[in-house]
């Protein structure tokens, strides 16, 4: 049965948002105005949600969600399973200080042994005039878990991944939408965009881990493309293509990328597990483990060689490629999550205890036992995807280089 629900708001009374906002020093770059350091603790987080926005209609913005039915607790009435989650949506302005509207529903979640997650749609009204942040909170009302997540709402440009949806028929032939990026090679999808025709530059994702912290960065390169046309509305995609770039125009200064892979499991292969070595390794080692003539046993080896034990061992890989997992999940965007400069410095240095976003910036900071804080930010390239890059600084090599030391001696960084 397809579950799916087309809710309309019950709209409530505005909520300032002015209790969230922190004090900040003048010496910081990002205004503080809450932390949510939560949303990369995957220990911290009730459910674990895919979201789409997508403009629908000149009135209106869709929200899509979707949620493993493995993070709820179900109630038994009878014959049947269910759990109850009321959902909350805030609309704030860019400087989350003014409250634009708000919103709430609930809705019942029937356990059904023969899907893996449930969805459900929200309309939400445009009454705001080029960027906001929507914070939504989802509580389940059986065990009074809570997640809240701060999503930004573009309605500056046409071009964005806000204007697009991709579908696919399930087994029943219904269409339907795909939430994420990471798509099946030779399995039809129908692209609905805004524009009128687009560009697209067919080729192979980027595999190109990102560089140190404290390395400088002078130019993006990408892989030569197989094929660039125009696209037109309703087009079948990803027949073979294993990355496809989409632009406004064939220049591809700004683009919106999305992969296709002919086994979304290719990841746990011996070569895919080394592949994030290279963060922990100097280049020399990390290459000796990919030239090696049984990249399994070189990569057992790798790991009882940092741990004490082959339990150590055990517990060491499983902590770090946790990480790398997680890093795919919260950074995937124009290559894949651990390959990104927040990929990157979530898997060797973990979860930041402090998080402040704002439209063009996300600042993370660590704090240690005497309460110093070591700080890092990213920026957006563009406006046109999520994609953020790290302000690389020479003096982020002392804490990366003891990052390092500790991996290779058993023991994942704590700072």
């Amino acid at each position: 049965m397809k579950w799916t629900n087309k809710i309309s708001l019950i709209l409530i009374g505005f909520i300032s948002l002015s209790s969230l906002m922190l004090s900040c020093k003048s010496n910081q770059p990002t205004k503080r105005y809450k932390n949510l350091s939560y949303l990369y603790k995957s220990e911290l987080v009730a459910f674990h949600p895919k979201y789409h926005l997508h403009h629908s209609s000149p009135k209106n913005i869709e929200l899509t969600t979707a949620i493993p039915l493995k993070d709820f607790y179900f109630l038994n009435q009878g014959n049947e399973k269910y759990t109850r989650l009321q959902i909350i949506y805030q609309l704030y302005n860019q400087k989350l200080n003014s409250s634009l509207d708000s919103g709430a529903v609930i809705v019942t979640v029937p356990y059904d042994s023969l899907r893996h997650n449930t969805r459900f749609t929200i309309d939400i009204p445009k009454k705001y005039p080029e960027t906001a942040f929507l914070k939504l909170s989802i509580r389940e009302l059986v065990s009074e878990r809570t997640r809240v997540d701060y999503l930004q709402v573009n309605n500056i440009n046409r071009f964005s991944s806000q204007n697009m949806a991709i579908y696919q028929k399930d087994k029943n032939g219904n269409k339907q939408l795909v939430l994420g990026r990471e798509l099946l090679l030779n399995t039809p999808y129908t692209l609905e965009y805004s524009d009128t025709a687009l560009w697209v530059r067919q080729g192979f994702p980027n595999y190109q881990a990102a560089p140190p912290p404290y390395y400088k960065v002078l130019k993006h390169q990408e892989k030569d493309s197989l094929q660039v046309f125009k696209l037109k509305n309703n087009a079948i995609l990803w027949h073979q293509a294993q990355r496809w770039d989409i632009a406004q125009d064939s220049t591809f200064t700004n683009y919106y990328s999305i992969f296709a892979y002919d086994s979304l499991a290719q990841s746990h292969t011996p070569f895919a597990l080394i592949q994030p070595l290279q963060y922990l390794l100097p280049l020399k080692d990390y290459k000796a483990i990919l030239d090696s003539s049984n990249l399994k046993y070189a990569l057992d080896a790798f790991w009882l060689n940092c741990a004490e034990n082959s339990e150590q061992a055990t517990h060491l890989l499983r902590f770090f490629y946790n990480r790398v997992e997680l890093a795919n999940r919260y950074f995937t965007n124009h290559k894949k999550g651990w390959l990104t400069d927040r990929g990157m410095i979530f898997i060797v240095l973990g979860a930041p205890d402090k998080v402040y976003k704002s439209a063009k910036q996300e600042q993370w900071i660590y704090v240690n036992k005497e309460k110093e804080e070591y700080i890092f930010d990213f920026y957006k390239r563009n406006t046109y995807s999520e994609e953020m890059e790290l302000e690389r600084l020479s003096t982020h090599k002392a804490i990366w280089d003891k990052a390092q030391k500790l991996w290779l001696s058993g023991r994942p960084f704590v700072y």
